[in-house]
């Protein structure tokens, strides 16, 4: 399973769901709770599934559907990098 938090073009996605579906999964599963229709409509066909919980026809952006869309930080991403591989431990 692919999750993301939104899909405005599908571009981002589009090349993790060809890079994960060139290392033969049982299944491919798309989940995201907002996307754009056609992001949508578009990848589909990559994957055995898309699961998006809203698709606003006037979706314009990601950011827009959440209260709190703040960017992360190279600090922030490793330090979950850090605490998963402590975890794989």
């Amino acid at each position: 399973m692919y999750k993301r938090q939104g899909l405005a073009t599908g571009v981002t996605a589009h090349a993790a769901l060809r890079w994960i579906r060139g290392r033969n999964p049982a299944r491919l599963l798309l989940a995201v709770p907002v996307c754009a229709p056609q992001a949508r409509d578009l990848l589909a066909p990559e994957t055995d599934g898309v699961i998006c919980l809203s698709a606003p026809p006037d979706f314009a952006a990601v950011g827009r559907w959440y209260e709190n869309f703040e960017q992360l930080t190279d600090d922030d991403v490793d330090d979950v990098l850090r605490r998963f591989h402590h975890a794989l431990k």
